[in-house]
């Protein structure tokens, strides 16, 4: 709700719905709604110790090498699959040359929305965004530092603190593995309705309903990956977070250099990997043998 009351004014404002100029740092702000609401809920509930505990035991950084190593490359090897493929039969597709020039088109790109909306021009701001954009068109070093730094904080520690930190450890108590997994899932989702969603809304555009309900596509087969992480690294939220931040980036770096392909042709052909990946798991881990 938090992520909501941020996102709908933004919404409202470019549907025309409020004579008021929202600044794109609100949007921002809405992205941490998850991990905000779950820390606010541990403090309430278990004061400074118990909130102590709970970052010490999400942070925890010894676990086995081998999920790290999933968390990162699993993403990226499924992007390299998919480009494999089109290369064969003969379509094209981005080769070295195109992913070599990526800093260049994300400082170009940044400032615009990036994967959250559909507006190409500069958003409105109050300077942060033109700073940061600033900073990017520095060169390659500071677009992709800001790149990785961003990766990690939008999405990985502004959302998992609350899903999988808070949320799913709550659920797994009374529901086992995988339906905690889906309905973490199915919240997750329709958690990601973003500015574009509400604009279209008080636009009237019931249109609106397919971006949310494609995300969830997506948040299905990850939620399941992440459960399974999650138990394996006992309760550490590194991996999950790494994993988080390797899909979003890589997503968002091939819709940069695949100009020919459509971005939700893209994320489906993405999201299929991730569910043949997560449907082995499902069968081969004995993590889910207990619903």
């Amino acid at each position: 709700m938090f992520s909501w009351l941020a996102w709908a004014p933004y919404g409202a404002s470019r549907a025309g719905v409020i004579d008021i100029v929202i600044p794109w740092e609100l949007v921002l702000i809405g992205q941490f709604g998850p991990s905000v609401a779950a820390l606010l809920f541990i403090l309430n509930e278990q004061k400074l110790s118990g909130l102590y505990k709970f970052l010490r035991k999400s942070f925890q950084f010894k676990i086995n090498w081998k999920y790290y190593l999933f968390s990162i490359l699993t993403v990226p090897a499924i992007a390299l699959l998919i480009i494999l493929i089109y290369k064969i039969i003969g379509t094209e597709s981005p080769g070295i040359q195109e992913f070599i020039k990526w800093p260049e088109l994300y400082a170009r790109d940044y400032g615009s929305g990036g994967p959250y909306t559909i507006s190409g021009e500069l958003v409105p701001n109050i300077g942060f965004v033109e700073f940061v954009k600033g900073f990017i068109n520095k060169g390659s070093f500071f677009a992709i530092t800001v790149f990785v730094m961003l990766g990690i904080i939008t999405g990985p520690l502004s959302e998992e603190l609350g899903w999988r930190g808070y949320l799913l450890q709550r659920l797994l108590i009374k529901w086992g593995p995988l339906k905690s997994s889906i309905l973490v899932g199915l919240l997750w989702g329709w958690w990601h309705t973003g500015p574009d969603f509400w604009q279209f809304i008080f636009e009237g555009q019931m249109s609106a309903f397919l971006y949310p309900l494609s995300i969830t596509m997506g948040t299905l087969p990850l939620s399941i990956l992440f459960t399974w992480l999650i138990l394996k690294a006992k309760a550490s939220l590194i991996p999950v977070m790494l994993f988080h931040a390797s899909f979003n980036s890589t997503l968002y770096i091939l819709n940069l250099v695949w100009t020919t392909q459509h971005p939700m042709i893209l994320g489906g052909q993405m999201i299929l990997g991730l569910w043949i990946i997560s449907i082995f798991i499902l069968f081969k881990s004995n993590v889910f043998k207990s619903n």
